[in-house]
Formats: structure tokens, C-alpha cells, sequence
């Protein structure tokens, strides 16, 4: 077990990580981690995520607990959300294209966050605060029942094992769903690509969902921009409006205020 693992935690909460070969994360307190990042922007290795523990409450301003195999752990005064969409902002996704994604795919939510191969998915909810944990996907090599209620033993790539609060079917369930995500980015970054190389051997037609994608991506961006500008456009109204600009067809100005009503 490398001490880079470990790092940040308390001396005594050490020991007996490296004794049990476990991280109870549903037991782990504010004061069992020593190491505190200040600021409101994190820069941290998200490939190496393993865990981010929200310790907030409602009306409280608690400390997150971040986990990662590269820097063991750590305290920060930033939010698990925020901390989720630092990230993803810093990238080329963003929470339309992944929820446009989950809806051509048939999946549920929450979202996942998926960025590359850097994939976290909501764990146990504080229901007083609003906030989730996270789970690093991409750490995970399995999951099993414990035989307490509500909770599950996940076996890390690392070699530690660590408790949280879930359940088996449900963290299966989301985390194949995350892979899907990550498998259909995968697959539109392909046709892409393979569509703009001159030799390529032939033509290779996308299956329905990746067809389907790009017009669902324009047409709920509308929807939700119209709505979001006070007008009661309905869905049709919406898909309409999207197939003429992606078609080019019937330049005729639209007067909401007229057509639509405020």
C-alpha cells in the first residue's frame, strides 16, 4: 500500500486503514483528515478520483473530503457540486450534451459526470443539504453487499476496500450507464473523425441513436431557451421551429409574442 494513498489523514485513522485494508467512508469524520486546501478553484488529478464525500447540512458551511489515489486525502471549503462542475466546465461536455445523451439512450438520472475517461456518478443523498458524494467510476474494480442495509463494500483498483452507503443494483445500474455515455462520446468523436479523412475505405452509417443525437442536442437547447425567455412555447412549437434553421428552410420571421403568447 503506497503512503500516497493515505496522505492527509490523521496518524491514528492511518494505522487502522492499513491494519483493516479499509476505508469505512459512512464512519469517516471531518476531524480524521488533517490535510485543508483553502480556496473556491481546485486544481487535482480527477483521473486518480476515487471518492468525494459531501459533509455538508443544511444552513452549515462544512468541509467536502476529497480521495484520490494520487493524493491521498483531503479537506476543501468547496461544495461536491461545484467541485463536479469545475471540472466539467474545464472541459468540452457540459450537462445539456450529457443529459441529450441519457435521453437518446434510454437512461435514467441523475447524471453521471463523463469526461473522457474521468466518469463520477452520485452516491448516497444528504437529503438536508441538497448535496451528493461521488464516486469515482474509474477506481472501482467491484462491488458487493455487505450485511448491513444500505450499505456496500467496493474493491478499488488500488488494492484498498472502502464502505459507502448504496446498494449493489443501484450503483451497477449507474455506473454501466456512465460506460454508455462513455462509449457513445467514443463513438461520435469516431464518425467524426472517420468521416473527415479523404482516403477512408467507405462509408460506415451510424446506428439510429448517434443519428438522432445532434437533433436532439438543437431542439431541447430551444425548447428550454425559449421557455427559460418567458415564452409558452410547447414541444412541438420547439421541434418545429428547430427543423427549419437546421434545414434551412422557411426563412419567415416567427413572432412569438404573436404565435405563441406570453
Amino acid at each position: 500500500m503506497t503512503s500516497a494513498l493515505l496522505y492527509g489523514l490523521t496518524p491514528e485513522y492511518q494505522a487502522c486503514v492499513v491494519k483493516t485494508g479499509e476505508v469505512d467512508l459512512t464512519k469517516l469524520q471531518l476531524a480524521d483528515v488533517e490535510r485543508f486546501v483553502p480556496g473556491t478553484t481546485l486544481e487535482m488529478d480527477w483521473e486518480s478520483l476515487i471518492y468525494i464525500k459531501n459533509c455538508r447540512r443544511t444552513g452549515q458551511r462544512l468541509d467536502t473530503i476529497v480521495w484520490t489515489a494520487k493524493d491521498g486525502f483531503f479537506r476543501t471549503e468547496i461544495t461536491s457540486g461545484s467541485l463536479i462542475n469545475q471540472q466539467l466546465n474545464a472541459g468540452t461536455q457540459n450537462w445539456h450534451e450529457l443529459g441529450t445523451i441519457a435521453k437518446v439512450l434510454e437512461l435514467s438520472r441523475p447524471l453521471p459526470m463523463v469526461l473522457g475517461k474521468t466518469m463520477a456518478i452520485k452516491t448516497s443523498e444528504n437529503k438536508q443539504g441538497n448535496h451528493f458524494s461521488w464516486l469515482g467510476v474509474h477506481a472501482v474494480s467491484n462491488v458487493n453487499q455487505t450485511f448491513q442495509e444500505n450499505r456496500v463494500k467496493i474493491l478499488l483498483h488500488c488494492g484498498l476496500s472502502m464502505v459507502i452507503a448504496d446498494s449493489v443494483s443501484r450503483l451497477g445500474k449507474k455506473m454501466g450507464e456512465a460506460h454508455q455515455i462513455l462509449g457513445f462520446q467514443q463513438e461520435r468523436h469516431a464518425y467524426a473523425s472517420q468521416q473527415n479523412i479523404p482516403s477512408h475505405s467507405g462509408y460506415f452509417p451510424p446506428r439510429e441513436e448517434l443519428k438522432n443525437f445532434n437533433f436532439e442536442l438543437y431542439y431541447s437547447f430551444a425548447l428550454k431557451l425559449i421557455r427559460k425567455s418567458g415564452y409558452a412555447i410547447t414541444e412541438q412549437e420547439a421541434y418545429d421551429l428547430t427543423a427549419e434553421i437546421l434545414q434551412d428552410k422557411n426563412q419567415r420571421l416567427r413572432h412569438l409574442d404573436d404565435e405563441l403568447g406570453a
